[in-house]
């Protein structure tokens, strides 16, 4: 990238509102979601718009898409509104919904190695919901509040127990800046809690690899976070922080955090319309790319296990999404 600007390979344009939720799908999907409650479907391969209508998922912002490589399902979480189960193949109406009715701005989250488990906030802001949606109910339930107040729950990420393959593990970022890690098994107590900002956690990034793991925090001050954690292999509630690196950028203001799928690159976006990328091993700052026009409010990468695996998608205020492929074409 040195010496050369770098632009996105293609910039879809369609929606009607700010892009606040992105994920890609089969492989060259990408499906975004906007403040007015529609879905748009766009193909990477051939880069255009696969339906004329856009899916109107929901009467509220789609704060979450969640999709997986196991089937042609997907899911949307509306603002205040439902979890709604979608088959790409059959769009006149959904699989199943249930009904969340969360008021407040924190996306819901699925385990990728088990796609039929998703975490979502509640009408109670401190506290969690895991869900099986094979039978539509809550499978356990936690409320911070009841173990260590940190204000609201404003971001979640779920990931199974990768040692021993039972039960969960949610991370949490919370309104005091901080963020709190649990065992499912074990929701009365809180596996690992670190105070990392001033200001409420806006999104948070997880990447694993064997028993260690990478933890990225942004929020409305102007720090990135990462620190490494490790967890005992008899033990998954002994935690050990590895290493942590924090840097400051000029404005505050962050929205979105996501790693690269093989842990090596983080990227970020902000307020001031920028995204940012950021060698995980120190954070070291790779680059700045200036292209949307507006707040940067969304990211994603595409599935490690593709043929995109080192695109990554933006989604910002000004209704557009860009596909970047910075280290597979002429931006390298």
């Amino acid at each position: 990238m040195r010496g050369r600007v770098p632009k996105p390979i293609t910039v879809f344009r369609g929606h009607n509102d700010s892009v606040q939720s992105l994920s890609c799908h089969c492989n060259n999907i990408i499906l975004s979601g906007s403040v007015d409650g529609e879905i748009r479907f766009w193909n990477i391969e051939t880069k255009s718009k696969l339906l004329i209508n856009p899916l109107q998922a929901h009467n509220s912002s789609i704060l979450s898409i969640l999709t997986n490589n196991i089937n042609t399902n997907f899911i949307s979480f509306g603002r205040g509104d439902y979890i709604r189960i979608w088959d790409y193949n059959k769009l006149d109406s959904c699989v199943n919904q249930f009904l969340i009715g969360s008021r407040h701005f924190c996306n819901a989250s699925m385990c990728k190695n088990d796609p039929n488990i998703i975490a979502t906030p509640s009408l109670i802001e401190t506290q969690i919901i895991l869900w099986d949606i094979r039978i539509s109910k809550p499978i356990a339930c936690l409320d911070q509040s009841t173990i260590d107040p940190h204000g609201m729950v404003t971001a979640i990420q779920l990931q199974s127990n990768e040692i021993n393959s039972n039960g969960y593990h949610l991370y949490l970022g919370n309104e005091d800046g901080s963020i709190s890690l649990y065992d499912t098994r074990y929701l009365n107590k809180c596996c690992y809690y670190e105070k990392r900002h001033n200001d409420p956690v806006m999104a948070i990034a997880i990447n694993s690899s064997d028993n260690q793991m990478k933890i990225s925090t942004v929020s409305g001050d102007n720090n990135i976070n990462q620190t490494i954690i490790q967890r005992d292999n008899d033990s998954n509630n002994i935690i050990t922080k590895i290493n942590e690196h924090q840097l400051s950028i000029p404005s505050p203001g962050s929205t979105s955090s996501v790693y690269r799928g093989d842990g090596k690159i983080l990227t970020t976006g902000h307020w001031d319309k920028t995204i940012r990328l950021y060698d995980t091993k120190k954070l070291k700052p790779l680059a700045i790319l200036n292209h949307h026009r507006d707040n940067v409010m969304c990211l994603c990468y595409g599935d490690i296990n593709s043929d995109y695996k080192d695109l990554f998608i933006s989604g910002s205020k000004d209704r557009t999404i860009a596909v970047w492929d910075l280290y597979n074409n002429n931006n390298t």
